[in-house]
Parts: structure tokens; C-alpha cells; sequence
């Protein structure tokens, strides 16, 4: 889906990418490696427009969000916590908007943000 817009509050995206025994069978099965494509949380791109309030996104194999493709995402309270690589992942003229979010405890930086891409980040969510 190209452009779309979603909104939300209260989400829990967690665990993605990590091993699941019913669905590495599965991947097997279908001739796949028995692992996720990827284990990103939260991945926005195509031009979408994402809005989430208190959501946790947390625990996840590889990044806890990653933004592309001229895309905006607003997180309003909640975290972005203990993720397996980056938390916050920015490129190609992407935009994100933290606003009283909690960023830390990732594998490597908690955030990356590649030229042409914007972050803008203020301590209070309202």
C-alpha cells in the first residue's frame, strides 16, 4: 500500500524477528531459512503518515523503528527501548517526530538519521 495514513494508541510491538518455533517451521517448511525477513518493530515507508501515542515498542531483533521512502511518523509518549540494533532508524527524506518518547538501551546507537532525513525530538508529549 502506497501513501496510506494510520493512527493509534496504547501499542505493544515487540519480539518481532526473534525465533518462534510454529513460524520457523513454517518458513522451513516453505523452503525459507526458519527465520523472519527481518525483525524490525515498526517499519514505515511507501510515503505513509503514522501517528502512535503510548506505544512500547521494545525487544525486538534488529531496529526498533526504521522510516523511508518520504514517509512521516509521530510517536507521542511511550518508548523505544532494548532493541537489537539501532532504535531509531531515518532515511531517505523520512521524517519522525519524538515527542516525550524514551529512547535507550539499543544494540548499537539509538538513533541514526541519514542526510535528507529529519528528526525532531521535544521532551513533553502534548
Amino acid at each position: 500500500m502506497s501513501g496510506a495514513s494510520l493512527a493509534g494508541s496504547g501499542n505493544t510491538i515487540t519480539l518481532n524477528g526473534l525465533d518462534d518455533p510454529v513460524m520457523s517451521a513454517l518458513s522451513r517448511d516453505a523452503g525459507g531459512t526458519g527465520r523472519p525477513p527481518n525483525g524490525d518493530g515498526l517499519r514505515v515507508g511507501l510515503g505513509s503518515r503514522v501517528e502512535l501515542a503510548n506505544t512500547v515498542i521494545s525487544g525486538n531483533a534488529d531496529a526498533g523503528v526504521v522510516v523511508n521512502d518520504d514517509s512521516l511518523l509521530r510517536l507521542s509518549g511511550g518508548r523505544v527501548t532494548d532493541n537489537g540494533s539501532r532504535g531509531v532508524v531515518l532515511h531517505d527524506r523520512a521524517s519522525v517526530e519524538l515527542r516525550g518518547v524514551e529512547v535507550r538501551g539499543h544494540g548499537a546507537r539509538d538513533l541514526l538519521v541519514a542526510e535528507g532525513a529529519t528528526l525532531t525530538r521535544l521532551e513533553s508529549a502534548e
